[in-house]
């Protein structure tokens, strides 16, 4: 699991994905199904066979309040992993979540 590179894909995806998008609470499930399908899809290009990708997308109206993200879980601390990213505008907040579990 490379989660430094993940980061960076994933930065990579949710700029070019919501950098002139405003928030639509009519839109947003469908935006954020989307954002992960794409996500899951450049996951599958690094070529790592042994890994379940999970990916979650978390997208709110940002209204200058304050938000707490917390999950857990049971994995193999040696070879599976996790990363996440944060994407903010002036319009929406989007968190997305990834994590690896390795499939032995």
């Amino acid at each position: 699991f490379r989660p430094l590179i993940i980061k960076v894909i994933i930065k990579n995806i949710l700029t070019e994905e919501l950098v002139d998008k405003d928030y639509d609470s009519k839109t947003a499930n469908d935006l954020a199904i989307n954002l992960s399908k794409i996500i899951k899809a450049k996951l599958k290009e690094l070529d790592l066979p042994r890994y379940k990708f999970l990916v979650n997308v978390l997208l709110c109206e940002q209204k200058g309040a304050g938000m707490r993200c917390l999950s857990k879980c049971f994995w193999d601390s040696d070879t599976d992993g996790h990363c996440s990213e944060i994407f903010m505008n002036d319009s929406l907040i989007c968190v997305a979540s990834i994590y690896a579990v390795y499939y032995y």
